[in-house]
């Protein structure tokens, strides 16, 4: 009988060795699979974000187009229009719609087809959808240039204000300013219909610093607008990203109560079909044009049956053929020493051969052998376990309680119902990893792995044996692993926002800066003193903009690096602070806010003067970014006693998110948020603050109100330390 066990218990051994591995490549496929899900969706939405940002960027040049130049022929608007309409995908059309008091009307027209050879006649549509003659009122919003002119040739002359709908957007966005998308709407191409949006632009005379202006000196000159068909965006991202089996549902959830379908891969009834909640999918929010909008991929069986292995079933066979080979083999083993079993002599010379063999292997090994008779309560250990604990072998451990007044409390219960479930044969084998306290004090890791072989006529346990072994070095290497498994995936996570800064905000004004560069260059003979000025004012702008980005990326990479030298020194502190002011009042006057430097005039700190000007510099430009104009900001600082002076910012900014509160100074980087005036950052300043601070022997936190305002505090020394106890 006893053979039969062993045999079942290498049999239960090699299958349930196999199954784990099984499960654990299996579980390590589903995790490869998932990644390349992600990775290959965030780069199909990565190219749909571009799209409609340069459906953005199409509108914002055709408004600085109309600015630079007091009167655009169609001619070059077409010219200028039909640049982007070849470059850009799902680009429909281009428009500019001005803006026409009833007083200039028969001017304006007269004018227009002086210029262009064309008689343009404004009319809007009855409620049959006839064209009519405008109807009189203060100001008409016309289609007057939309490309590609010949498609869309009926279309010019179409009085927006007419409808309703169209016409509150128009005062949208001449109230905000800001660019507006339109709800969807439907676009028929070649008996083919799907649905488009439209995102429009207002046209002032005066567009930069508009809030700080009064009513009256701001002139909308008009409205620039294009059309991207949602269909022909997303269906271009399927042309560059090759991978199949991903299904894309694409939704306007700017009305919280309901959300519209903008698009969708899958075709017939099942548009909108609800994927089951273990289906693989990543989903994406964003707004564009004050309008927000998400979007989903679904993994499909087609994508995951491309990605999978036979590596899983394969270990498994594997696994399986090895157990039976075991099996095979001990049952040969068994039978060659049924065979020779009258020859007690020479079995019991290769018996304590074996045994011999055996104390070798287990020597080598560094394995500890146990021997506990359960009814008696007693407990052989062999030296080797001695030695590990650092007891001398008169102070044995000769029974189970003082064995178990070794175990470490936070492990005894779960060592305890390990050995309950094999003692009541639940499990084939007992096998648990716990901590031993050594003689020194000190607790070691062991892996204790056993079996009862001996049982009563009601099933009681005996006797067991079995094996310990002395894994505290792996352990600490699991320990370390699992740290530097923590650190690479922070530094993973800070490079790939490093990445998306570089890739996102530095383009940003460089597109900028090439934009206007080229016109100037192509124009100059063309333009005035003036003219030249101010498209010079908007490259030094984005220059500045640039520069600023730039500057906070060195700061954070020389102090990821360690390059930057720690010099703490006395400083006066209202100074230092006079001086980051004076230099951010040019950005705090467009929006007219108060900047308070409310510290004692003899303040002084210990601290690095490069570093806390750095922090100072990020925390009030935060303020001003996040301030509504002739808001205010105060900087303060009190002597807190032990050596600390605490400084606050405070301002009566939009306030954070609560949710966004939680996380804000443990993040290396924070998503980069538009300031009141459309301000524009890295995310870096707050990370880059913190650790600044942290260098100085200082700590940082921040209380924020929604509608009220934040408050930044900070500490740092007020003097040098003394060294002495």
């Amino acid at each position: 009988m006893f053979k039969y066990k062993i045999l079942i218990f290498f049999t239960v051994i090699g299958l349930a060795s196999s199954l784990t591995l099984f499960f654990i490549i299996n579980n390590s496929e589903y995790n490869r699979i998932s990644t390349e899900f992600k990775k290959t969706s965030t780069e199909r939405i990565d190219l749909i974000l571009y799209t409609f940002g340069m459906g953005e960027l199409v509108t914002e040049s055709l408004s600085n187009l109309f600015l630079a130049s007091e009167k655009v022929l169609r001619s070059e608007f077409e010219n200028f229009a039909h640049s982007y309409l070849k470059k850009i995908d799902g680009l429909k059309s281009v428009m500019w719609i001005p803006r026409i008091a009833y007083s200039q009307k028969d001017k304006y027209l007269d004018d227009l087809k002086n210029d262009d050879e064309a008689d343009v006649l404004l009319f809007e549509l009855d409620k049959y959808g006839n064209k009519i003659p405008v109807k009189k009122r203060e100001t008409y919003y016309p289609i007057i240039y939309k490309e590609p002119y010949e498609k869309y040739l009926d279309k010019i002359g179409y009085d927006l204000g007419s409808d309703r709908r169209i016409s509150n957007v128009l005062l949208k966005a001449s109230l905000t300013g800001q660019s507006i998308a339109s709800a969807r709407s439907e676009l028929i191409d070649n008996n083919d219909t799907s649905y488009c949006i439209s995102i429009i632009d207002p046209v002032f005379k005066v567009p930069q610093n508009k809030e700080s202006r009064v009513k009256d000196e701001i002139e909308l000159l008009g409205f620039t607008s294009c059309k991207l068909s949602i269909k022909e965006i997303v269906e271009s991202s399927f042309d560059i990203v090759k991978t199949e089996g991903i299904d894309i549902l694409l939704y306007d959830v700017s009305d919280t109560t309901k959300k519209e379908l903008l698009h969708s891969s899958r075709e017939g009834p099942q548009k909108e079909y609800k994927y089951d909640s273990d289906a693989l999918s990543y989903s994406y929010n964003f707004n564009i044009g004050e309008r927000n909008y998400s979007i989903t991929c679904f993994a499909t069986d087609k994508f995951i049956s491309e990605q999978k292995s036979l590596l899983p079933f394969l270990t498994l066979i594997t696994g399986l053929l090895l157990t039976i080979i075991l099996v095979r083999y001990n049952l040969k083993i068994f039978k060659e020493r049924d065979e020779i079993s009258i020859k007690v002599k020479t079995r019991t010379a290769e018996l304590k051969e074996s045994n011999q063999r055996l104390d070798l292997a287990l020597n080598a090994a560094e394995l500890v052998v146990w021997d506990w008779d359960i009814k008696a309560g007693q407990v052989y250990l062999s030296d080797k376990m001695y030695k590990i604990l650092g007891y001398d072998e008169n102070e044995g451990i000769s029974n189970a309680d003082l064995w178990r007044g070794l175990i470490h409390p936070d492990d005894s219960a779960m060592v305890q119902n390990k050995l309950d479930k094999h003692f009541k044969n639940e499990t084939p084998i007992y096998s648990v990893e716990y901590r031993v306290k050594t003689k020194s004090g000190d607790y070691k890791w062991i892996l204790d792995m056993g079996k009862v072989f001996e049982r009563n006529k009601y099933e009681k346990p005996l006797r067991a044996i079995g094996i310990l072994m002395d894994i505290s070095d792996r352990k600490s290497i699991q320990y370390k692993m699992l740290e530097y498994s923590k650190m690479l995936e922070k530094d993973n996570s800070d490079m790939n926002r490093l990445f998306s800064i570089i890739g996102h905000d530095l383009k940003s004004p460089l597109i900028s800066i090439k934009g206007f560069a080229e016109f100037l260059y192509k124009e100059i003979k063309d333009l005035s003193e003036e003219e030249i000025a101010e498209y010079s004012k908007y490259i030094f702008q984005a220059s500045n903009s640039l520069h600023s980005i730039l500057e906070g990326l060195l700061d954070w990479g020389q102090m990821q690096l360690g390059k930057i030298v720690f010099n703490p020194e006395h400083a006066n502190l209202y100074q230092l602070t006079d001086i980051i002011i004076n230099q951010l009042l040019i950005m705090a006057a467009p929006k007219k806010i108060t900047i308070e430097n409310k510290i004692n005039v003899e303040m002084s700190v210990y601290a690095d003067k490069t570093m806390i000007s750095t922090v100072l510099r990020n925390l009030l430009s935060n303020s001003i970014k996040f301030t509504l104009a002739e808001g205010k900001v105060i900087i303060n600082a009190e002597n807190a006693g032990n050596n600390e002076i605490i400084i606050s910012v405070q301002d009566t900014g939009v306030g954070i998110e609560p949710d966004q509160l939680e996380n804000i100074l443990t993040e290396s980087f924070n998503k980069s948020t538009l300031g009141t005036d459309g301000e524009k950052g890295t995310g870096l300043g707050l990370s880059l603050s913190r650790d600044f601070i942290e260098r100085n022997g200082g700590r940082m936190w921040v209380e924020s109100e929604l509608g009220i305002g934040t408050t930044f505090y900070f500490t740092i020394p007020a003097k040098k330390q003394s060294n002495k106890a």
